[in-house]
C-alpha cells in the first residue's frame, strides 16, 4: 500500500508540475515601435480582441488600457459588439501574441482617444 501511494504522489506531482508550465507566461521578448495614433476597427469578446487598423486587413491583439471601450460590451450583446477606435498605443513586432498565440501583432494601448459602435 505503501508504494502505490508513492506512486500516485509521484505521478500527481508531475502532473502538476506539467500544468503550472502551462499556466505560466512567456517573457515578453518582442520589440515595441514608439507610441503611434492607429484607427480601426475593434471586437473585443471571450478570447478575443481583435483589431483591424484602417486600411489593413491584418488582425491584430488590443491589449492595455482599454477601459473606455467596456461601457460599450455591457450586458447581452447577440452579434458581438463592433466597436470603431482611435487609440494611442505601442505596436509589437512580428510574432505570436493574444490568445493562444493566434494574432501576428498586438497593439498595448496606452490611451483611447475615441470610441463609437458601428
Amino acid at each position: 500500500m505503501g508504494t502505490n501511494r508513492t506512486i500516485a504522489l509521484a505521478v500527481l506531482s508531475v502532473v502538476a508540475a506539467s500544468l503550472l508550465g502551462c499556466a505560466t507566461p512567456t517573457a515578453d521578448t518582442g520589440t515595441w515601435e514608439p507610441v503611434q495614433t492607429y484607427s480601426g476597427s475593434y471586437q473585443p469578446g471571450w478570447e478575443l480582441s481583435d483589431f483591424v487598423p484602417r486600411g489593413s486587413t491584418e488582425t491584430w491583439w488590443l491589449s492595455g488600457n482599454l477601459r473606455r471601450t467596456e461601457p460599450f460590451s455591457l450586458g447581452y450583446q447577440p452579434n458581438g459588439v463592433h466597436l470603431f477606435v482611435t487609440v494611442e498605443g505601442q505596436l509589437s513586432s512580428r510574432g505570436h501574441h493574444g490568445h493562444l498565440g493566434a494574432y501576428r501583432r498586438e497593439l498595448r494601448v496606452i490611451r483611447v482617444i475615441s470610441v463609437k459602435r458601428l
